[in-house]
């Protein structure tokens, strides 16, 4: 037969990535489709027992292992794709597929596919055609056996490799055929895929997909900038934050106020049903109590006064985005029950304290915290420009979204967001302050952000915008330099907690933004005061996905 090599079709919904011409390149893995999880190994000789069945190595049974990251999505794989005798190259022999499509949802398709015995035959004559060049069969020379007697042999030792490669090449064809785009691994089980000894091969999948839909109008838009400024007020403000943090919390018999700490007990009750509780909470009394799925408005007030043993109820209404489905939209009673009242005594700003701060005076710490100010405000007035035109693009984006693609894409809307911190110059303290509610945004607003991304990749595609490496790479050495830490080690770190996507993404949607912003008409408007106002608890009050729940739990930001 003859060979040909032809690369495999890259996944759509991955932004492209430029190799850049001075940048030196980073080793990366290939992105793996269906087929490449199960590749097949060279060809080697089967030395079977004079008295038994020929053993073979076991076949790989698991699903493809997971698409590669954003970053990775221009490398592809290759396989060999064989003709028969007489056909050209680039010809390619395609699969003669019987497929019924189901769509459960925007994103959802269920598929059954029947291959025809003649396609499982010329599968099996395909391995076989390689095993007779080297297979060992007892009273034979190596490669010499008869075909026959080949075929009758080693037929049960290739069935496993024939499965494989048939599911996989049908899925591939499939794609191409029906323009499937999709964002997530098939779901496939293959142990329960029977390859007969007769008739056709018949197996079912379900796939996630990118859903079609008509992209909205993003030109002239009508948006508002918050002024980016430090008045002396809020340095005064951030600096006694600042002390705070190096204050003593001492236990206070008096009514609490705003501003103290109470350490509590908490039962949230659906009716007469517990959905939640925990015990021995300290939270800070704020205007507003902050969850991951819920807000308590006043929640100054309702703390106002109390002492231990003291009880306090209030009513919560469940964001309607909650992941726990059961909870949507619902409203609990909460139950506080205050074990201690403790107030923090904050140091004088001594030449002790400034030197432990790294600065030589009191104005030298004045002017960090202005710019610590100024840039977390260049931050939030760009995340306020994002949420309009977030706000704008999904007016009439309603589909809804697989409950397992909202969990992957929460924690890379997480990770992007941290990282989106990092490349604003935040400091680490900075960020840790913002990483509760930024986790709480991700939880309630995850689908929203899905459908985001799936109109900002149709802008840069419409725009034929790209990511390069250089652009990767600047970003990676600006954030390195934050965090005291060379380019490499940083890459390296991206790579292995797989959030090098979220970079490749970062840039790619920061180009879309800027050339909506280049469309819109902009007024600057100052920004509202009461961000400090709110006490962030890294807890939800409804059940998260386990692995959501690791990701937002994380101790490192």
């Amino acid at each position: 037969m003859a060979r040909s090599r032809r690369k495999r079709a890259e996944t759509p919904t991955e932004p492209t990535i430029e190799p850049a011409a001075a940048e030196p390149t980073t080793e990366a893995e290939a992105p793996v489709s269906p087929g490449q999880a199960e590749a097949k190994q060279p060809s080697k000789a089967f030395e079977p027992e004079e008295e038994s069945t020929p053993a073979m190595e076991p076949a790989q049974t698991g699903v493809a292992e997971e698409l590669s990251d954003l970053v990775e999505a221009e490398v592809g794989g290759e396989e060999e794709v064989f003709f028969p005798e007489g056909a050209e190259e680039g010809e390619e022999k395609r699969l003669n597929l019987e497929v019924q499509i189901t769509e459960r949802s925007a994103c959802e398709r269920h598929i059954v596919v029947t291959v025809p015995r003649e396609d499982i035959e010329r599968y099996f004559q395909k391995e076989f055609d390689e095993l007779a060049e080297t297979a060992v069969v007892p009273g034979f020379r190596p490669g010499r056996a008869p075909r026959k007697l080949i075929e009758r042999r080693f037929r049960k030792n290739v069935a496993d490799s024939v499965k494989l490669s048939v599911v996989f090449d049908a899925i591939d064809q499939i794609n191409q055929q029906y323009k499937l785009t999709p964002i997530g691994e098939p779901e496939l089980n293959l142990d329960a895929v029977i390859l007969p000894d007769e008739g056709p091969l018949t197996f079912e999948y379900d796939l996630e997909v990118r859903p079609k839909f008509t992209v909205p109008e993003w030109r002239g838009m009508q948006l508002e900038r918050w002024k980016v400024e430090a008045s002396e007020a809020e340095v005064d403000r951030q600096l006694r934050r600042l002390l705070e943090e190096h204050g003593q919390l001492e236990t206070y018999e008096g009514p609490a106020e705003v501003g103290d700490y109470v350490v509590m007990d908490l039962e949230f009750r659906l009716g007469d049903q517990v959905v939640a509780q925990s015990a021995g909470e300290r939270i800070r009394i704020k205007r507003i109590l902050s969850f991951y799925d819920a807000e308590i408005e006043n929640f100054d007030q309702l703390m106002k006064g109390v002492r231990p043993g003291d009880v306090r109820q209030c009513t919560v209404k469940i964001s309607p985005a909650c992941p726990d489905v059961s909870l949507r939209g619902a409203e609990v009673t909460a139950i506080f029950t205050v074990r201690e009242v403790m107030r923090l005594r904050v140091p004088e700003l001594t030449p002790e304290l400034l030197e432990k701060l790294g600065v030589q005076s009191e104005e030298d710490l004045r002017e960090r915290i202005r710019q610590d100010i100024l840039a977390e405000k260049a931050y939030l007035s760009r995340r306020y420009l994002r949420r309009q035109i977030t706000n704008n693009l999904l007016k009439d984006a309603k589909w809804e979204l697989p409950q397992r693609v909202l969990v992957r894409q929460a924690r890379r809307e997480y990770h992007r967001a941290v990282l989106e911190l990092r490349d604003a110059g935040l400091s680490a303290e900075q960020i840790r302050q913002l990483t509760p509610s930024i986790a709480s945004k991700t939880v309630t607003e995850t689908a929203e952000a899905l459908r985001e991304h799936f109109i900002f990749e149709e802008i840069a595609q419409q725009l034929g915008l790209t990511v390069s490496e250089s652009e990767v790479n600047e970003v990676i050495r600006r954030m390195a330099r934050q965090q005291n830490m060379s380019p490499r080690r940083l890459r390296a770190r991206l790579t292995q907690t797989g959030q090098l996507d979220a970079v490749v993404n970062m840039v790619l949607e920061q180009k879309v933004l800027n050339a909506i912003l280049e469309e819109a008409t902009i007024v600057e408007v100052s920004m509202p005061e009461g961000a400090d106002e709110v006490e962030s608890l890294r807890r939800a009050i409804g059940s998260l996905p386990e692995e959501l729940t690791t990701v937002l739990n994380a101790a490192e930001v």
